[in-house]
């Protein structure tokens, strides 16, 4: 009965730790999670929509293109340069990938860290609203040695 209430105080600060910081939750097509992901960022200085920030996500091939189903989760630093609605997005990412239901029966688990950087741009409003980003995303370390040419396009939410 004690958790309920220590669950909501840390929900509380929680939120007043994040409540006036620049906000971007979004899906991506490609980038950094390869496939498809859903993605939270976050600004680290309160009175900007620029500058340094972090994403966290977790992604899903779901299947597609008669491979395995692969599960991703990008976390990465970020920059956005630029004042106001727009900005050009530069960042380092990690992507921690597993597989998740084989489509054939094979010896051993498939596991991965990839790392990524982007480039691209970004529009979110300076007030709460619809923005989008565009990325190029090289990929290292790819199963195979590869450097893939890479892009993602992600659609979301930003608010503060």
């Amino acid at each position: 009965m004690k958790r309920i209430p220590l669950l909501f105080l840390l929900s509380v600060v929680s939120f007043s730790l994040f409540a006036q910081h620049r906000k971007f939750g979004y899906v991506e097509l490609g980038g950094t999670s390869v496939f498809t992901s859903l993605n939270f960022d976050m600004r680290v200085n309160k009175e900007n929509p620029d500058g340094l920030g972090f994403r966290v996500g977790f992604g899903s091939s779901f299947g597609a293109f008669d491979m395995d189903k692969i599960y991703t989760a990008p976390v990465g630093i970020n920059y956005v340069f630029g004042k106001g609605k727009s900005g050009l997005i530069v960042g380092a990412n990690s992507v921690f990938a597993i597989n998740g239901e084989p489509k054939e029966k094979k010896s051993g688990d498939f596991k991965s860290v990839i790392f990524s950087a982007d480039i691209g741009y970004r529009y979110t409003p300076t007030t709460n609203g619809f923005g989008f980003q565009a990325t190029y995303t090289p990929l290292f370390n790819t199963v195979d040695g590869a450097m893939p040419f890479w892009i993602g396009v992600g659609i979301g939410y930003s608010w503060k």
